[in-house]
């Protein structure tokens, strides 16, 4: 592979990123407790980095070879993250529309090379977790203060499913954990169907009386242990699971569907049908939280067009191709 100046310039900093993040989080605190004994492994990827960004950093040609770039397809990862994040928070803080365009153009050069064929065709380097390296206890004396991921705060109306304020604080913390332990989380955006017209053949009093809480009890138990449940809406639920890949996951979701569709409420003969998309994202995704929530939305959205399924994404790139429908029981029905 060869760069131009400008794109190794860019490459050097999102290695430079890279590199920090290992020292801070991963190399510094296993050598600040064994010193010499550190493992030939860690030493292995810190020479790597270092090496990586003396070639960035030289002028001229500097061919990089198969192992470099999968540490830079790691390192563009960091950096659409990290991108994407700032982009949040600056785009919050204004509605300038000049000013909105320059925070879009902020993310340019990262797609840039997320759309070049070396990057598709390479596979990610994979950071070690720190719990390789440390016990669970050791690596949680070096992490700051944060929240527990036990705060409880229920939905004002009907105080059954968490309340949506405390979602991504909530998703902050299982993907902090899943780091850790080199696990994955998933996000899955449930969404009753049809449900305008139960508010149309039953009416809101009878729906919020009788119709909704049965369903918001089913959901809420049916995550119990397993993670947690927050209401977004009417009909619209988000359900955070930590440690669960797609075969656990898919297996819990149609478990859902089933529980839902058995449901037996009084004076309402109509079944109760969802609609789930599903984002399960690894240690090392490049999505933000917001983009985690956006994409398990979307997956719903695709799902919606056949009702009682399921949808998701095939492979880590998140794009419209990749999205997927699954009915009942793993039937695939279609695939973009």
């Amino acid at each position: 592979m060869e760069f131009t100046e400008r794109e190794k310039d860019l490459l050097g900093i999102y290695v430079s990123s890279l590199h920090a993040f290992f020292s801070n989080n991963i190399f510094t605190p296993v050598q600040n407790k064994f010193g010499t004994y550190l493992s030939d492994d860690l030493n292995s990827i810190q020479v790597d980095l270092i090496n990586l960004m003396d070639i960035l950093r030289s002028r001229g040609d500097s061919r990089l070879g198969e192992s470099q770039a999968r540490y830079l397809k790691l390192a563009i990862q960091f950096a659409r993250r990290s991108k994407a994040e700032e982009q949040e928070e600056l785009r919050s803080k204004t509605s300038h529309a000049d000013i909105q365009k320059k925070i879009d153009d902020m993310m340019i050069p990262v797609n840039e090379f997320m759309e070049s064929a070396w990057y598709k065709q390479t596979e990610a380097f994979r950071l070690p977790p720190v719990t390789e390296f440390l016990t669970l206890q050791e690596a949680y004396k070096g992490l700051p203060n944060q929240n527990n991921g036990t705060k409880t705060q229920f939905d004002e109306k009907f105080g059954i499913l968490q309340s949506p304020s405390l979602f991504f604080p909530a998703l902050r913390h299982a993907r902090m954990e899943a780091a850790l332990r080199n696990i994955e989380v998933a996000v899955l955006f449930v969404d009753i169907d049809d449900f305008k017209s139960f508010n149309t053949d039953f009416g809101e009093t009878v729906v919020d009386r009788q119709i909704l809480p049965i369903i918001m009890r089913t959901i809420e138990a049916h995550v119990y242990s397993h993670g947690a449940a927050f209401k977004f809406g009417g009909d619209e639920y988000v359900l955070l699971l930590p440690n669960m890949g797609e075969d656990m996951s898919t297996k819990f979701l149609y478990s859902l569907q089933d529980k839902l569709f058995a449901l037996t409420i009084p004076k309402v003969e109509r079944k109760i049908t969802a609609s789930i998309g599903c984002c399960i994202v690894s240690a090392d995704s490049f999505l933000t939280d917001a983009e985690v929530l956006e994409n398990a939305n979307r997956a719903m959205r695709h799902a919606k067009k056949w009702k009682d399924c399921m949808g998701g994404f095939n492979g880590k790139d998140f794009e419209d191709k990749n999205l997927y429908q699954l009915g009942k029981h793993g039937v695939i029905l279609t695939a973009n």
